[in-house]
């Protein structure tokens, strides 16, 4: 039965059985046999078919609720009995924003590594709002992501402040002399964020705020490949200070205008009704204080 009420929550939740049946890797008649094999089971009609995708019915609906607390708390207390025979589960799932992965992940690999010798460790360098889609999805044990304000945080999630970190103005060094006052960044090309980002909003903001327009000619969700851009000559762009400063060390990119500086907070987040067993709550430490 419990599988049963996984492919529907699953079939609700993506309003569609062929998706479904894809993400399962099972064919869409046997995802649909089981769901009347479920309906049955109730003796109730749980959903119908529209041109907007699969709707459930008034049944269907308390069923989905009922369903997703049933298998949470059950998947929480398997988690518990494992966590009393000391059976902690030997795979890890952290999903992060590219450039905290590009400074931070090796630091955290060896850390956890040391600390827990045998885990298996899966990382997914994504934007956040796969991340946070992710997380909800519990595909995903743990998200670090550019912190969003509560009403952009679904319900069923926690979300946790890391840290804060500088974004400050790079650019090539050929643009040197082209760049004396913020006013000047309107003539030249700049290089941001995905265009729904927190950190392009943030950008945004701050240029609506000092009433400067600016030519918005690339977004991208890697800092890596911004950087590459930047190394042409023709492009400005805000990005994290620890993340540029080998470039500026090396003399492949310069930093512009040195009194503008953005604080962009980054914060960690997990599912509200999963059960964190010991070792996951020392890793969330062990993650804080690599931070510090």
């Amino acid at each position: 039965m419990d599988d049963l009420l996984d492919k529907y929550i699953k079939c609700i939740d993506n309003k569609s059985i062929s998706m479904t049946a894809r993400q399962l890797n099972i064919s869409q008649p046997a995802l649909s046999m089981a769901l009347q094999k479920l309906e049955t089971s109730l003796g109730a009609k749980l959903f119908f078919r529209s041109k907007l995708g699969i709707i459930p019915t008034k049944i269907g609906e308390l069923v989905y609720i009922e369903a997703r607390q049933t298998l949470s708390q059950f998947n929480n207390l398997i988690l518990k009995v494992n966590e009393l025979n000391n059976d902690f589960d030997k795979t890890l799932k952290v999903g992060m924003i590219d450039n905290f992965g590009l400074i931070f992940l090796k630091k955290i690999w060896e850390q956890i590594n040391n600390s827990f010798p045998g885990i298996k460790l899966s990382f997914d360098i994504n934007n956040s709002e796969t991340l946070i889609k992710l997380t909800l999805e519990q595909q995903i044990d743990f998200g670090i992501i550019t912190q969003q304000s509560n009403k952009n945080i679904p319900k069923d999630l926690v979300q946790k402040f890391l840290i804060s970190e500088d974004l400050i103005l790079v650019a090539s060094a050929k643009m040197v002399r082209k760049i004396n006052t913020i006013s000047d960044i309107a003539q030249c090309e700049f290089y941001s964020y995905n265009e729904k980002s927190t950190t392009n909003r943030l950008i945004r903001q701050y240029f609506q705020i000092n009433k400067i327009l600016i030519n918005f000619t690339v977004f991208s969700t890697s800092p890596g490949f911004i950087v590459e851009l930047l190394k042409f000559g023709k492009g400005i762009a805000f990005l994290p200070k620890d993340f540029v400063s080998q470039y500026i060390n090396e003399g492949s990119l310069i930093r512009i205008l040195p009194e503008i500086t953005l604080e962009r907070k980054l914060g960690l987040i997990y599912h509200r009704n999963v059960y964190l067993n010991k070792r996951q709550k020392q890793i969330i430490d062990i993650i804080q204080n690599i931070l510090v």
